[in-house]
């Protein structure tokens, strides 16, 4: 295992960890829970058994366009029992939803 499927393992993990405990500010709970994991599964998917560059191409544009909205500010995170979206939570978002595009688009 390399270091970008290291990153993208652990990124797919850490949408199961979210789970026990609300992520965002602007979705509902049941929204986030199958939102959060379909999105763990399907980079744990790519990464260990598709292996396809169909999969790669339709998972970095996903993260692409993630990445704008946690830029934007249309993705409201909240970091523990925060009631307030922070600017500092925005950019570590964005900054990770880029790095599992980059990932990506690396193994296209």
């Amino acid at each position: 295992m390399d270091l970008i499927d290291a990153f993208l393992t652990i990124s797919g993990l850490a949408y199961f960890i979210a789970l026990s405990h609300k992520c965002t500010l602007n979705l509902k709970p049941l929204q986030e829970k199958i939102l959060f994991n379909l999105c763990g599964l399907a980079i744990l998917l790519s990464v260990h058994l598709i292996k396809h560059w169909v999969a790669y191409l339709g998972l970095s544009v996903f993260y692409t366009v993630a990445a704008m909205l946690s830029w934007l500010g249309v993705s409201q995170w909240r970091f523990l029992d925060w009631e307030k979206p922070s600017p500092i939570h925005q950019v570590a978002m964005f900054a990770w939803d880029l790095g599992i595009a980059l990932s990506f688009m690396s193994k296209l």
